[in-house]
């Protein structure tokens, strides 16, 4: 059912936008943002990971593929230091903003963990919400939107964003995974679908940005019939 109630009786609300890399989630998130600003609500648009001055230097070390020999962050402290920006990001934007009332729209959250890290890297989703649980980390979105796309597209729309050598160059680390690791980051996104079916609403992402930000305020009019016009 819709959830009915409107932010007046409570804090603002956390939307953070989830999917396989190339699905458009920082397009959706930000044509978001810009449609509850228009709307007269006080938006923070913030990102995962990264979002703090702290969260950006996590960013780098997370995203950008270091210099050979180096292989980059074991999957061990991968996991870690999503942790420590996700600490990071709660304490210093998403929390105060919340507090204030005002509509917080990430660039992924929570959910990205459990995707690629418990998933496609093998640590397991009930156990990366048991550590979260006991770190004081698990708080979920107020709603997630998955933008559902087959992950072979997603890195086909990658590619074809890139159009020089140099921009290939500059992939991320999981931009430069195989096949099946983005398959598991996929299966992983459907089975949190499966698990939450009250908080994730999934969106089918195959279309032009225009149509698929139609079908994203639809799935968020029908939720919150209160937040868009």
């Amino acid at each position: 059912m819709p959830l009915q109630r409107r932010p007046e009786d409570r804090v603002g609300l956390l939307i953070s936008f989830e999917g396989v890399d190339g699905s458009g989630k920082t397009t959706q998130a930000r044509r978001l943002a810009e449609a509850l600003r228009q709307a007269g609500w006080p938006v923070v648009l913030t990102r995962e990971p990264g979002g703090t001055s702290l969260g950006e230097q996590f960013r780098r070390i997370l995203l950008q593929p270091p210099p050979p020999p180096a292989t980059g962050p074991a999957p061990l402290t991968e996991l870690l230091l999503y942790l420590a920006d996700r600490a990071q990001h709660w304490q210093e934007v998403v929390e105060p903003a919340l507090r204030s009332r005002q509509m917080v729209v990430s660039d992924r959250f929570i959910d990205s963990t459990l995707a690629y890290q418990g998933v496609a890297r093998g640590f397991g989703i009930e156990t990366l919400i048991e550590v979260h649980q006991k770190l004081g980390l698990l708080r979920w979105p107020d709603c997630t939107v998955l933008l559902d796309v087959d992950p072979r597209l997603g890195l086909q729309r990658k590619r074809r964003q890139a159009q020089t050598a140099t921009s290939l160059a500059e992939w991320s680390r999981f931009e430069r995974e195989d096949a099946a690791f983005h398959q598991a980051v996929a299966e992983g996104y459907r089975r949190l679908a499966e698990m939450f079916p009250d908080r994730i609403v999934v969106v089918p992402a195959d279309a032009d940005p225009d149509t698929v930000f139609q079908r994203v305020q639809a799935a968020l009019r029908q939720k919150f019939p209160w937040l868009l016009p």
